[in-house]
């Protein structure tokens, strides 16, 4: 309990710490000692909490062991290739999916700048990766909270769990404009996508022996799908990838019992 709550509260304090002073500055243009420029650059780290936290939840109760052994979780790349054939394509085929559901309902919806510049795919999904949220995130999420919350339930309540956390870390970004895939879109949807989508996360996880590097390409390609994808550009094919996703999170979960009962 007490990693978790050091994890936790080093995650919030980190980012919350630089965004919400952000916020306050974007509103009154001004903070207490002339600190707005500071918080002008410095809210560009808040997204390295997890990652931070992580690092310093493994030093303080690991030491330098634990925190090589995070790391190396990170390149943990040998497993099955049905593992890696998840990884790459539940996202693609889910959100492109439902964007291709809402053209054939008669919805007229621009594929956007991916497609105007293919070339640039390969960089596009090297930057999310690196500075994107999963290098960011994953090993804080997955790397730590996770396995601590696996320890004391079961997946499925870690789970709901991590993806109310991870959904609601996102919050100070709501209130930037120029955070346009937050701004212009209510919280609720964020929280209810990072739940449900946390089951395919803790799934892999499971199946990976831990491996954080599946982690950090699932993650990638959740996030890259929506480039390529603009699915979130249109409210009915917004609407329709959550079914889908419902329909692999139950798949998920009665694999899951089926283990348990063999």
């Amino acid at each position: 309990m007490r990693q978790l709550a050091l994890f936790l509260g080093l995650t919030w304090a980190w980012s919350w710490g630089l965004w919400w002073p952000y916020v306050v500055y974007l509103e009154t243009k001004s903070l207490p000692f002339g600190l707005g420029p500071f918080f002008e650059t410095a809210h560009q780290w808040a997204a390295w909490g997890p990652f931070v936290a992580a690092m310093v939840t493994a030093l303080v109760f690991s030491g330098g062991s634990g925190v090589k052994q995070l790391l190396a979780r990170g390149g943990k790349v040998k497993f099955a290739a049905k593992y890696y054939g998840f990884m790459l394509l539940v996202f693609p085929v889910l959100i492109g999916g439902a964007l291709w559901a809402a053209v054939l309902l008669g919805e007229n919806i621009p594929l956007g700048e991916a497609w105007d510049a293919p070339q640039f795919l390969l960089i596009a999904f090297i930057f999310i990766l690196l500075l994107g949220g999963p290098l960011q995130e994953e090993f804080g999420w997955r790397g730590i909270l996770l396995p601590k919350l696996l320890d004391r339930t079961g997946p499925e309540a870690a789970s709901i769990l991590i993806g109310l956390i991870w959904g609601l870390w996102h919050l100070p970004l709501f209130f930037m404009p120029a955070q346009s895939f937050y701004y212009e879109r209510p919280i609720w949807g964020l929280v209810l996508s990072t739940t449900l989508i946390s089951f395919f996360f803790t799934w892999l996880y499971k199946r990976t022996g831990g491996s954080i590097w599946a982690m950090l390409i699932l993650h990638t390609m959740y996030n890259f799908s929506h480039y390529v994808f603009p699915s979130l550009e249109n409210d009915l094919a917004a609407t329709l990838l959550w079914p889908l996703q419902l329909v692999v999170v139950a798949l998920i979960i009665w694999d899951w019992r089926r283990q348990r009962e063999i």
